[in-house]
Formats: C-alpha cells, sequence, structure tokens
C-alpha cells in the first residue's frame, strides 16, 4: 500500500515520488502513538 501510495508510475495522484525507508528493528521507545486514553465525558483533559 505505501508502495503504491508513494510510487508516480503506477498513482498519478501522487505529486513527487516518495521512497520509503524502513527500520523494523528499530525499537519506537517511549511513545504510543495509536494508543491514546480515553476519558468520560464529564471529564475535562488537562
Amino acid at each position: 500500500w505505501y508502495h503504491y501510495m508513494g510510487d508516480t508510475k503506477t498513482n498519478y495522484l501522487v505529486p513527487f515520488q516518495i521512497d520509503y525507508i524502513w527500520q523494523p528493528d528499530e525499537a519506537l521507545g517511549l511513545l504510543d502513538p495509536l494508543n491514546p486514553p480515553a476519558k468520560p465525558c464529564d471529564q475535562a483533559f488537562e
């Protein structure tokens, strides 16, 4: 999917070529970007 989205030859909607660099062995550290905490409607975000 990423290859298609960044390839100007197969996807004419891509404005420029994107060459993704994968580093699967690299740790994410303390980040957990896709798991935000859920709060009830009666609690404020600080």
